[in-house]
C-alpha cells in the first residue's frame, strides 16, 4: 500500500479527501504522514510535517535548559518522539494523547523560553 500511497500523493497535489484512498485502493496506507498528504494535499502535508519537526526541534532545544519543570518536558518529549516514529506505521492523527503530548511539549518549551527572557531582563541567569 505504501507504493500506491506515494503514487496517489504525486497524482493528487490537492489531496484526495477523507477516506478516499481506502475507497479507491481498497486499503489504508497506515502512515500518518502519507495520510496528511492524501487528505489535505501537499500544503496540508507540509504543514503537518513542519508542525512535527518544529515541535521536536523546539522541544529538544528547551529540554536542555535547567528549570523546575525540565523533567516533565523531557518525559513529554521522549514520549512524543516515540509517537512520531510510530506514526510511520500507524495513523496517529486520531489519537487524542498524541495532541496532548504535542501541546505539553509546546507549553513547557514556551514556559522555559519565557522564564529565560524574564531572568535575562532581571539580570539573573538562573531558574528558581
Amino acid at each position: 500500500m505504501q507504493e500506491k500511497a506515494i503514487e496517489a500523493v504525486l497524482k493528487n497535489p490537492a489531496g484526495m479527501g477523507p477516506f478516499e484512498f481506502a475507497r479507491v485502493y481498497g486499503g489504508q496506507q497506515h502512515n500518518v504522514y502519507f495520510q496528511a498528504f492524501l487528505v489535505y494535499g501537499w500544503a496540508g502535508g507540509l504543514a503537518y510535517l513542519l508542525l512535527v519537526v518544529l515541535t521536536l526541534v523546539i522541544g529538544f532545544r528547551q529540554s536542555i535548559v535547567a528549570t523546575p519543570w525540565q523533567p516533565y518536558l523531557i518525559a513529554a518529549l521522549g514520549t512524543f518522539c516515540g509517537e512520531v516514529m510510530e506514526s510511520f506505521i500507524v495513523d496517529t492523527d486520531h489519537w487524542r494523547h498524541y495532541f496532548l503530548l504535542l501541546g505539553m511539549v509546546w507549553g513547557l518549551a514556551v514556559a522555559t523560553m519565557n522564564e529565560a527572557a524574564r531572568n535575562l531582563r532581571s539580570g539573573t541567569h538562573h531558574f528558581g
